[in-house]
């Protein structure tokens, strides 16, 4: 638990300021789970004990060498390894299921290239900068970090996609008053978009023009334009930001549409403005490096500081990290349903081999009867083989089902799986299968040595 406990926090350290996860052991768990533990082992060791205590002797001694007694023994210990099968199968179903999942996240066009950026977070003070002092900090600011060794492209932005942080604004058509809605929205540099790889469909990307004495014009993505103007051109259409009638945007450009604040959004209505006509001091640089990205946040926290000893400088960090915002809770929960469900197999197996060990000593006399009468060691393997595929079988064709049942209450975290994907089950079962009689083949394998003589004189 301890070491689970230092993984889980160096994954909360990675996913940065945005997000606090807190790992430690606490006293208040470790105490009920403590209570539990023994709770569990004394009743479970209570109950054979009391029927020990009141077993027949008459009985007893007429049942010897495969009597009543062992029997009901041996049902409690079947019925015990087939509900542990039947845990293991849902357990490792829905980490399977969660695994494939976060296999598919992998695999989502996100809309932008996340490798190789740094990010750089930056927070003008207002008393100290007004809108367009600060916007002439910003600008000296990127254009030294455009100039340093291992730099290809560098701006600034309000927001980080998929950081978990969002913009957004009132939006109308001009003209069609009856279209209010709430749209995400960005406030980025000239070059952001070349920055991150995002592609203009159509019209233009910012300029060094599109200051606060322009035109306020602003960049759409591909599922706004569908939403207002589907079928046709949105370049040159206008739309009125907050209620500002008076002052209504113009549409320059369009891009395609990505994802902004989850991996497994629907696509999102999005705009972007100009950061000179938008400005805000709490800003982000974003800077696409030709190399390791980490190597780039020193010299970059160093840049600021040279101009400004004042300006803070935080949340310094790569892209890729600041995506495990995202896909984090997916890996997280496959890893410990994958933990769980490798731990409640081994538990199976143990208590497969119990009972199957169990079973081979009490059917000693019989065993070695049967070898003694010319039964091959074949045969004897096949027949405890056989109990143990037995308890595999039941186990996982009650847990197939009901592990169906339970995908269908996590269905909404998976992201393009079906909660029937027939390549997890079929691992499951074949995985499970496979491991749980190999657990069945030692000690049946044990039973077929040895000397039959031998076994009839020590039974």
């Amino acid at each position: 638990a301890s070491a689970r406990m230092r993984s889980l926090s160096a994954l909360s350290t990675r996913l940065g300021a945005s997000l606090h996860l807190a790992f430690t052991l606490d006293h208040r768990v470790l105490l009920f789970v403590s209570l539990v533990t023994l709770t569990t082992a004394a009743f479970f060791g209570l109950v054979p004990a009391i029927q020990a205590t009141r077993t027949d002797v008459v009985g007893a001694l007429k049942a010897a060498g495969g009597g009543s007694p062992g029997q009901r023994r041996g049902r409690l210990g079947n019925a015990l390894i087939i509900t542990e099968l039947t845990m293991s199968v849902i357990l490792l179903v829905c980490a399977g299921l969660f695994i494939r999942s976060v296999r598919e996240v992998g695999k989502i066009d996100i809309g932008f290239d996340a490798t190789h950026l740094a990010l750089t977070s930056v927070s003008l003070d207002p008393q100290r900068y007004d809108s367009v002092t600060g916007v002439q900090r910003l600008d000296g600011l990127v254009q030294r970090v455009r100039a340093l060794s291992g730099v290809m492209e560098a701006d600034w932005a309000t927001v980080v996609p998929l950081s978990g942080n969002v913009n957004s604004r009132q939006v109308d058509v001009v003209g069609a008053s009856d279209a209010t809605r709430t749209v995400l929205t960005n406030a980025v540099g000239p070059q952001y978009f070349s920055t991150l790889g995002i592609r203009v469909l159509r019209g233009r990307a910012f300029t060094l023009q599109d200051n606060a004495s322009a035109p306020h014009v602003i960049v759409v993505n591909q599922a706004l334009a569908d939403l207002y103007w589907k079928g046709q051109d949105p370049i040159g259409k206008r739309l009125v930001l907050d209620g500002e009638v008076a002052a209504p945007v113009e549409v320059v450009g369009l891009v395609r549409t990505g994802k902004y604040e989850s991996v497994t959004e629907d696509p999102t209505p999005y705009f972007y403005q100009p950061i000179r006509q938008r400005y805000d001091g709490a800003a982000i640089l974003h800077t696409r490096t030709r190399g390791d990205p980490r190597n780039m946040l020193l010299p970059i926290g160093a840049i600021v500081h040279s101009e400004d000893a004042q300006i803070p400088v935080f949340d310094k960090a790569t892209m890729d990290e600041r995506l495990l915002v995202s896909i984090g809770p997916y890996r997280t929960a496959a890893s410990l349903l994958a933990l769980f469900g490798a731990l409640g197999l081994l538990l199976s197996c143990i208590g497969l081999y119990g009972v199957i060990a169990y079973t081979t000593t009490r059917r000693k006399r019989e065993m070695a009867i049967r070898m003694a009468l010319g039964a091959p060691n074949a045969a004897i393997l096949r027949l405890f083989m056989r109990d143990g595929a037995r308890l595999v079988i039941i186990g996982v064709a009650i847990g197939v089902p009901l592990s169906v049942g339970i995908a269908q209450l996590i269905r909404g975290f998976l992201m393009n799986v079906s909660t029937l994907d027939v390549i997890t089950y079929a691992v499951v079962i074949v995985g499970l299968g496979a491991v749980s009689l190999a657990a069945v083949y030692l000690p049946a394998r044990r039973a077929t040595r040895g000397e039959p003589f031998d076994a009839l004189r020590d039974a």
